[in-house]
Order: C-alpha cells, then sequence, then structure tokens
C-alpha cells in the first residue's frame, strides 16, 4: 500500500496541505477515478479531519454504490476512537441513505 509510504510525509503541514490540494484537483478532473477520494479521505483521517474524511467516503459510497460499506467503517473506526460525534452522523447517514443495508 501506499499509505505507510506516505506516512512521513504526512508529519509535515505543509507537505500535507499541498498533498490535499492536489488530490482535490485529481478528483475534480477524474472523478470517476476512486483512489484520490480513497486517498484524500485517508489522509484527513490522519489529520483528525473527520469532516473531511466523511465527505469523502460519502462520495466513495455513493459512486461506488456500496450500500455505505465505507461510511460505516468509518463510523466503527469512530466508535473504537471515542470520536462520538462521527460515529452518529456516519451511522445517520448510512441508515438514511441505505436502509435496506447489511452494515446494520
Amino acid at each position: 500500500e501506499l499509505e505507510p509510504f506516505i506516512q512521513e510525509y504526512v508529519a509535515d503541514a505543509g507537505l500535507t496541505k499541498q498533498l490535499q490540494i492536489d488530490l482535490l484537483r485529481q478528483i475534480q478532473s477524474k472523478p470517476q477515478a476512486m483512489e484520490f477520494p480513497a486517498f484524500l479521505g485517508w489522509l484527513y483521517l490522519q489529520e483528525k479531519d473527520y469532516d473531511g474524511a466523511l465527505t469523502q467516503y460519502k462520495a466513495l459510497d455513493l459512486l461506488e454504490n456500496t450500500g455505505g460499506n465505507r461510511v460505516y467503517q468509518l463510523g466503527e473506526f469512530a466508535v473504537n476512537n471515542e470520536e462520538t460525534r462521527l460515529a452518529i452522523k456516519c451511522f445517520e447517514f448510512v441508515i438514511q441513505r441505505f436502509p435496506s443495508t447489511q452494515n446494520r
């Protein structure tokens, strides 16, 4: 995976911000390429920008028609890390957008 390799760059706020900008540009220019929003969501998690991560994972779930699986997993992450507000947002999204999902 690319993520362990990139981890050292995440420590540098300037590089992280530039990487976020570059990923957003890639998402805009290649909206069907799922790797860019997935990586950006991971990057937001590293920065504890949970709203940013949630936005990316919502988009991925809707584009990939995964039944809310990514957002549900983010909700589980939130529960395990005592991020109650994020967990509620995640599970509410899954319930509202994917009422017949197998995740519950």
